[in-house]
This record gives C-alpha cells, sequence and structure tokens, in this order.
C-alpha cells in the first residue's frame, strides 16, 4: 500500500531502506495506473500503446519507467492533449525505454 505522508529533512541525509516499485508486464494496449512504476512490455512481435494516466491523477513528480523487451513498436502516449516533452507520442522499438516525469502539466523524459 503506498503511503502519503512526507518525509522533510532540514539538515543531513537519509536513508530509505526496503523501497519496491510496482512492475508490471504488458501484452497489448494498457493504461497506466497511479500504481505502477516499471512497465514492460511485449513477450514476441507485438506492437501497441501504453498510455499515461492524466497529470491530475499522478500529480507532479510521478515517474514512469517503460521498456520495450519484446521486437514489435511500443508507443508510450500522453493522455488526451497532455504531450511528453511537447510531442504527443514517444516510439519505443526492441530494448529502448523511456523514464518520464509528470511535471503537473504534461510528462518530461527524464
Amino acid at each position: 500500500m503506498l503511503s502519503t505522508e512526507e518525509l522533510t529533512i532540514l539538515y543531513g541525509t537519509a536513508k530509505v531502506n526496503g523501497y519496491k516499485c510496482n512492475i508490471v508486464a504488458k501484452i497489448a494496449n494498457y493504461t497506466a495506473t497511479p500504481l505502477d512504476d516499471v512497465i514492460t512490455c511485449g513477450a514476441g512481435n507485438e506492437s501497441f500503446t501504453i498510455t499515461l494516466p492524466a497529470v491530475s491523477l499522478v500529480g507532479t513528480g510521478k515517474v514512469y519507467l517503460v521498456k520495450n523487451v519484446g521486437s514489435g513498436t511500443i508507443t508510450v502516449d500522453g493522455n488526451g492533449s497532455e504531450t511528453i516533452d511537447g510531442e504527443s507520442t514517444v516510439t519505443l522499438n526492441q530494448y529502448d525505454c523511456v523514464q518520464v516525469e509528470c511535471n503537473g502539466t504534461g510528462w518530461w523524459v527524464l
């Protein structure tokens, strides 16, 4: 279960142990959820689209990593008119990946 609590550090550093990211594997069109962190795509030569959720649903700072592990083409699409670095989509060929972060109005490639 995700926590919505914040940790504020005024001085020094903090170490967090036990963080786990949620990895999902997809072989067809999929809309990412706020609980997803890493999305692996493909098992063969499937070509399909991963749609990012609306930025209003996930909020500023949410990060997704999308990786094409198959031989098809994966399209990563912003929700509705939301963009990814000013573009409507990002294309991933075999073994490509993209990490995107919500900036509050769209998505940035990290």
